[in-house]
């Protein structure tokens, strides 16, 4: 299984990143925070500090380096930390902020600029120069922003009732893609193969966190993979497809065999996490054995929580049974 030494090698990295954070990052953000006007909250900061700056270093950007058996540079990891930083914000000024798109594409495209209307505003202008100054290619970067953007702009219409399936899983996968590709351009090295790798995995990933998002996107009348299944083995089998397409994809690639393994291992353990959340779906009792009806369950019924221990070890067992 390799689990031992998984676990120590995503828990090293987790580690670093953490310290990273706490030597680079949260200094900065205090000095911001000590005139925060209000528009930037604690639930903010911890998207930066425990999930997207954190998470998107530690296990996308270690992955990525396992694939093509190197170190991080310095660089590297600042830039990425930043990139995944202003995932997050970039979400809040779409969803929660609802700033004009134009003003959002302003931002992205003149971050030297303008100084910002508030405190997000200047916390998301600080991580845009902070990636710039360490990417070695600034204008890829600022095209990829803007092309997460553009997905976000089309994900507007997953709130439309008319939508068919094939624009949901369009979108699901631009939206997962795209978003990867943008954390991506912190690295010197991006190559086709890579490319193609982490465009699926972020499709994957955006697969896995509408499952986990079932219960929020039903009540917000959001339509995805997920709240519009009428047949759980449907959705399952669907997500198994996109799991075993990745896995050919890298299989397939030119990378060194020890490196794709390693790779396989490394981010199955959280691909594992949806196929527990699939199972979750799949056994709760129900009117119709073939018809599944959201309506029918409540919020407990619908959240998949990965820190009771039950879950924890269906994810191990899952794990356990991949095939590399």
């Amino acid at each position: 299984m390799h689990l031992p030494a998984l676990y120590f090698q995503m828990n090293r990295a987790l580690l670093i990143q953490r310290l990273f954070l706490k030597k680079k990052i949260i200094p900065f953000l205090s000095e911001l925070l000590q005139e925060n006007d209000g528009s930037f909250d604690p639930p903010d900061l911890k998207k930066i500090t425990d999930y997207y700056g954190l998470a998107v270093p530690a296990i996308l950007g270690e992955a990525f380096c396992i694939l093509h058996d190197r170190r991080m540079s310095s660089h590297e990891r600042f830039c990425i930390t930043a990139t995944g930083s202003l995932s997050g914000l970039l979400d809040d000024f779409f969803d929660r902020k609802k700033l004009s798109d134009e003003y959002i594409q302003y931002l992205i495209d003149h971050p030297y600029e303008i100084e910002g209307k508030n405190t997000d505003e200047k916390i998301f202008l600080h991580f845009a120069g902070l990636a710039l100054r360490n990417s070695s290619q600034p204008d890829k970067l600022k095209c990829s922003a803007s092309l997460v953007f553009e997905t976000q702009i089309r994900s507007r219409m997953q709130i439309d009732k008319s939508i068919d399936l094939n624009e949901i899983t369009n979108i699901t996968q631009q939206k997962g893609g795209e978003a990867f590709l943008f954390y991506l351009s912190a690295f010197d090295d991006i190559d086709d193969a890579s490319m193609a790798i982490f465009f699926q995995l972020g499709a994957l990933m955006q697969f896995e966190n509408d499952l986990f998002d079932i219960f929020k996107d039903f009540q917000e009348d959001i339509y995805t993979l997920a709240t519009t299944a009428k047949n759980l083995d449907w959705l399952k089998n669907n997500y198994d497809a996109w799991v075993k397409k990745l896995f050919e994809t890298v299989i397939q690639s030119e990378f060194k065999l020890k490196n794709k393994v390693m790779f396989l291992r490394y981010i199955s353990i959280v691909i594992c996490r949806g196929q527990v959340c699939l199972d979750q779906l799949i056994n709760l009792p129900r009117s119709s054995c073939s018809h599944f009806e959201l309506s029918e369950f409540t919020r407990n019924d619908l959240i998949c929580d990965m820190e009771k221990p039950f879950n924890f070890l269906k994810m191990i067992h899952y794990y356990a049974n991949q095939n590399y």
